[in-house]
């Protein structure tokens, strides 16, 4: 649910005077455990308080209605019987004694006809219009009507004690013209060998049945059959298929089995690129974005950046990439590539707008990914929420006073770059004295959203 890909079943159903709920939802046995090990408080207080609105909501009265009212059908055709049924409950689900029920039928031409009888020992009571009988059972009411008229009838039956009204309902019901077949159902001998003749066919009695099969002309014409099979059961396919499942899980997995195979911890690597840029800006800020995963999301790390290029063979070690940078950026060709093929295999980007950045590295990321354009990401998104609860990107510096925004590129629907622009996250987490004038409470929200990028970058 959290992550906004599944959702539980609720299920309610009456069960003689109280109701029944039944939850399902994967893993619910574990709720009450679960919770206990999220770091973010807000589930210690969801768990029970879901539970309390459970069982108060179960523990009121039912909202069910009073009265219930059905026939047996809901076509009829014109001159059948109508039978109606009502039912009156009290608030307790019970048989409503010394109460009346009134029976309203408005017909297709719009004059209502109506029966009122009384919930008491009586056995038949009177129709006010056209009914014909009534039979009276305790809470269960009956009445049978015929239908002269053709379209839409309109039951409706009102329950009362005194003056207090006990509740209503209503149904409706339809009546078509008798069908033309089923209004003269005798063989007519006369038309059958008529339509017979005209189309160049037999009439055939019953007494001549078995002559039939001789009569049929025995003609010899081309049969088509469309077959299937399952491609499943081809072993070649099946081996390509395969393999090819296989080669993708390899590549989407690569990245944290090599970090896995490393006894070295995690740490986040910052982009040499080339094109002039001062890539190497923020010289502290990867140093406490990683202690802070250390301090606030327990994940081991190592102490300082790493520099890389992106040709380099060390790509594949690093979780998370950092680019930085006022100026301009220029990726050769075989950059490209590599980028293109370790995002597409698991890594993550992390572009870091320091002002100046925004047009060259948008050239750039179309060479990367040409199908597609950086696109907005909501503040409804998993990186503003999956350590943190964000309200969206958070503004560090004002630059030109635009306001902060997050864009994206994605592939097979994982977010594989975030790129913060008129942000500069990064800014703040430098060391306090790089930014003086940055408060506690900016550089606060920046260490937050590094922690969410990082988190998301990791688990997606």
């Amino acid at each position: 649910m959290e992550n906004g890909k599944g959702m539980p079943i609720l299920i309610l159903q009456r069960a003689g005077l109280g109701k029944s709920l039944m939850i399902a939802a994967e893993g619910f046995w574990n709720w009450g455990f679960g919770v206990k090990t999220f770091k973010d408080t807000r589930y210690h207080a969801i768990y029970p308080r879901f539970w309390a609105q459970v069982l108060r909501w179960m523990a009121t009265n039912t909202d069910d209605k009073n009265v219930y009212l059905t026939t047996d059908a809901s076509t009829y055709a014109i001159g059948d019987t109508v039978k109606v049924t009502a039912y009156l409950y009290s608030e307790t689900y019970q048989p409503q004694a010394g109460a009346t029920v009134q029976i309203e039928v408005v017909p297709p031409d719009g004059a209502p006809f109506q029966l009122q009888i009384n919930a008491a020992t009586e056995s038949t009571n009177e129709m006010l219009s056209q009914p014909d009988t009534i039979a009276n059972m305790s809470n269960l009411y009956t009445a049978q009507f015929v239908l002269l008229q053709n379209g839409k009838y309109r039951i409706r039956a009102t329950g009362r004690s005194g003056n207090l009204k006990l509740g209503e309902d209503q149904i409706d019901i339809y009546a078509h013209p008798q069908l033309a077949e089923l209004e003269n159902p005798q063989l007519n001998e006369d038309l059958l060998k008529q339509l017979a003749g005209q189309t160049d066919g037999a009439y055939f009695t019953m007494a001549d049945a078995e002559s039939l099969p001789e009569n049929i002309a025995n003609v010899q014409n081309p049969i088509f059959v469309d077959a299937e099979r399952e491609l499943w059961a081809h072993p070649l396919i099946f081996i390509t298929v395969l393999g090819l499942l296989g080669t993708e899980w390899f590549l989407r997995k690569r990245v944290k089995q090599s970090l896995q195979a490393s006894d070295v911890p995690i740490t986040i690597a910052q982009i040499h690129y080339g094109g002039g840029g001062d890539w190497y800006g923020d010289p502290t800020t990867i140093k406490n974005w990683l202690r802070l995963l250390r301090d606030r999301a327990d994940i081991e790390t190592a102490k300082d950046r790493v520099i890389i290029k992106l040709t380099d063979h060390t790509l594949y070690q690093y979780p998370v990439l950092y680019l930085v940078g006022h100026g301009n950026i220029r990726l050769t060709e075989s950059e490209v590539e590599a980028l293109r093929d370790y995002l597409k295999s698991g890594g993550f980007l992390f572009a870091n707008d320091d002002y100046g950045l925004d047009k060259s590295f948008r050239s750039e990321m179309r060479r990367v990914f040409p199908e597609q354009e950086l696109q907005p990401v909501p503040n409804t998104h998993l990186i503003y929420r999956c350590f943190y609860e964000l309200k969206g990107l958070p503004k560090i510096h004002e630059h030109d006073a635009e306001p902060a925004q997050g864009f994206g590129l994605f592939h097979d629907g994982r977010m594989v770059v975030y790129y913060a622009y008129s942000a500069d996250i990064g800014d703040g987490l430098e060391d306090a004295d790089v930014h003086p004038d940055d408060t506690p409470q900016v550089r606060e929200l920046a260490a937050k959203m590094a922690v969410n990028i990082a988190v998301y970058a990791l688990t997606h």
